[in-house]
């Protein structure tokens, strides 16, 4: 990373923000250096992840009661709407500045937790490490519904990486990462289907009537004037499941991939923040920030 830090040099649009992010970066390692030397003893470790452990758990349980009664605090984002199961939710943010930084770091404390369990599975009871790996896996779906609820799309695509490495790890020593899978297949699964209720919904019901007509056929006696079925509901462009495949490989041509997306998968591919709008103009953006 540091070395990709400083060769990104060459590419940066501002030097001076340039600086100031690898600056923080090269502190952020020094810190995290220091708590790798602290945590050596295996007692500070112990009350560490515990400490780690409870403060998540405080801020994502505030962030699920976020979702439902608004912000604690007043935000420029507690306009910002999560609709899920039909229902328009409030994005978390709790006591961070945006509903990013709320995800981020939910995500980052459960991967220190999934790693720190794998690298110590052997000194766990095994009665205690099949409650540490229900817990995660329950720890894993309230951490996918607040990245999906914060829209930290970024934060879902990490997600399932690490997952999908402690589960494949946890297969190949122990034969138990199928319940990680499992856990996460449901995960998406749930919140997936919360975000296009409406949509899912209807291809339920329709391909219910089809069964039933496949087994019950018609007798021909049906009247012309019986109502033709709905059309079907409109998809929620909002849902990040359903918007992070598009924005990250480029397919989606919506107005959101193009804002908020498209600028952020421009740099990731080229270290341009011009994406091509639907009408084939480039977007300029300055050189220099205020």
């Amino acid at each position: 990373m540091l070395g990709y830090g400083l060769v990104s040099a060459l590419w940066a649009i501002s030097l001076g923000a340039w600086f100031s992010k690898f600056f923080t970066m090269c502190q952020m390692f020094a810190l995290v250096f220091l708590f790798l030397k602290l945590c050596r003893d295996e007692k500070v470790m112990r009350v560490t992840l515990l400490l780690a452990g409870i403060t998540t758990l405080f801020c994502a349980l505030g962030g699920i009661v976020e979702c439902v009664r608004g912000p604690f605090f007043d935000t420029p984002y507690r306009t910002l709407r999560y609709v899920f199961f039909n229902r328009a939710m409030y994005a978390p943010i709790f006591t961070f500045y945006n509903p990013n930084g709320m995800a981020v770091y939910v995500l980052f404390t459960l991967e220190i937790l999934y790693l720190h369990m794998a690298f110590n599975w052997e000194k766990i009871s095994s009665p205690q490490n099949k409650r540490l790996l229900y817990g995660l896996s329950a720890w894993m779906g309230i951490s996918i519904f607040i990245c999906c609820a914060g829209s930290g799309r970024l934060a879902l695509l990490s997600l399932p990486i690490i997952l999908c490495g402690l589960a494949v790890w946890l297969m190949m020593r122990f034969k138990k990462g199928l319940v990680v899978f499992l856990g996460l297949a449901l995960c998406l699964t749930f919140v997936y289907v919360g975000e296009n209720y409406a949509e899912v919904k209807y291809r339920v019901v329709q391909t219910g009537r089809q069964i039933q007509e496949f087994w019950v056929p018609a007798d021909g006696s049906a009247s012309s004037d019986e109502p033709m079925d709905p059309p079907p509901p409109d998809k929620n462009l909002h849902a990040t499941l359903y918007t992070i495949v598009p924005a990250i490989t480029g397919v989606g041509k919506g107005a959101s991939a193009q804002e908020s997306d498209g600028v952020r998968v421009s740099l990731l591919k080229s270290g341009k923040p011009t994406p091509a709008g639907e009408s084939g103009q480039i977007r300029q953006i300055p050189k220099k920030f205020p």
